[in-house]
């Protein structure tokens, strides 16, 4: 498996687990979990909490939207001659918040989509956002800690070395 394949592996995992935690952390409003003042007990059923959430609604989005759009989004680059690291944020930026509204639309429909409360709007427009922009930046940390320069990396998507000897 290519460098750059387990760097977006890494990456999605990560990223899902830190929008699951901030998800959880947003939603609970600060309520009271089950473990009546067992500090132990309470963090537990914290963990347990973010990693259905986590396994719930934001590995999938990030496993089947996430990662094939970041390989697109390298591919092009690629093919386009363009290896410019801002292209490539707003780009993950602009098609994940289109897959996401694909994915709404595809599951609560069209008029759910449209007659959504502003703040819960607002709301997930920020978690979808914060999401791509985390995994953007997780994924140039380790293309940045192994080695490869990022923009080099985009131009090594078939995990080819000899089309790095130019």
């Amino acid at each position: 498996m290519p460098r750059k394949f387990k760097c977006k592996m890494i990456a999605g995992i990560l990223t899902a687990f830190n929008s699951g935690f901030l998800y959880y952390v947003i939603e609970t409003n600060n309520s009271q979990s089950a473990g009546n003042g067992n500090f132990l007990i309470h963090f537990l059923d914290i963990i347990q909490k973010v990693f259905i959430i986590t396994i719930g609604s934001v590995v999938p989005l990030i496993f089947l939207i996430g990662i094939p759009v970041s390989l697109l989004i390298d591919s092009l680059l690629k093919k386009m001659k363009l290896n410019k690291n801002i292209i490539s944020f707003i780009l993950h930026m602009i098609l994940f918040e289109l897959g996401v509204l694909v994915y709404w639309i595809a599951s609560f429909g069209w008029g759910h989509v449209r007659n959504m409360p502003e703040p819960a709007l607002a709301y997930q427009l920020f978690l979808f956002s914060y999401t791509p922009a985390v995994f953007w930046l997780i994924n140039y940390a380790l293309l940045r800690m192994t080695g490869e320069k990022p923009e080099r990396a985009a131009a090594n998507i078939d995990g080819d070395p000899a089309s790095l000897r130019k």
